[in-house]
């Protein structure tokens, strides 16, 4: 059980390596650019995966053909300042971003109707 312990941390950590090299690269500054085609003109693999926040606050990463892409901590609304205070919230808003970059947006952003529509609700939105 230790070294299975062991090795799920070290794979955990392998792959935040992998995330923050990628996301320097890719990412600068927080800007999201994907593309839903692959560089020999094949469909990406494009999907997601919710995560707990050390705050107990939720958020999800952008998996492009299994690699992570981007990790949304927070709520990616101008308004926001924390991460979802659901699983579930995470979960509607990165299968939203998953719709929207499999029919090429490549910067996907939430807008108040989207927060509305999916019954999110966000502390600071007057």
């Amino acid at each position: 059980m230790k070294y299975i312990c062991i090795i799920a941390i070290c794979h955990l950590l392998i792959g935040t390596i992998a995330c923050s090299n990628k996301s320097s690269e890719r990412f600068e500054k927080g800007s999201a650019a994907f593309s839903n085609i692959n560089e020999d003109g094949t469909p990406a693999l494009i999907n997601y995966r919710s995560f707990q926040n050390a705050d107990k606050t939720w958020g999800f990463t952008i998996i492009i053909n299994n690699v992570p892409s981007r990790n949304y901590i927070t709520i990616p609304y101008k308004k926001a300042q924390s991460g979802f205070s659901s699983k579930d919230e995470a979960e509607s808003v990165g299968g939203l971003f998953v719709k929207l970059i499999r029919k090429g947006v490549q910067s996907p952003v939430l807008t108040k109707n989207m927060l509305d529509s999916l019954g999110i609700k966000i502390d600071n939105d007057m």
